[in-house]
């Protein structure tokens, strides 16, 4: 079930990157719209230096009630302060 999936996510977010994207991979595909699912993603390829497609996906999750929807509004915010402060000084 989803917290299996979850559990697995994390279990081996650190551990093994081929693990852990295989498990994420079938667990994008068994539940497609799960904030919880795609907040782990967007972490995990923000962590491994795949920006766009990270920042796609906390997009992908800001509407919400959720703690990782929250997550991804503050990510949101920084990402545009960050784009802002980089317009002042270049």
């Amino acid at each position: 079930d989803l917290q299996d999936y979850i559990v697995m996510l994390i279990a081996t977010f650190n551990e093994n990157g081929g693990v852990f994207l295989k498990v994420l991979k079938i667990a994008e595909k068994k539940y497609p719209e799960n904030s919880r699912i795609k907040w782990i993603s967007a972490y995990f390829m923000e962590k491994n230096g795949n920006i766009k497609l990270s920042s796609k996906i906390w997009k992908s999750i800001l509407n919400g009630t959720f703690y990782e929807n929250e997550l991804a509004r503050s990510y949101e915010k920084m990402r545009k302060l960050v784009e802002e402060a980089h317009k002042l000084v270049f």
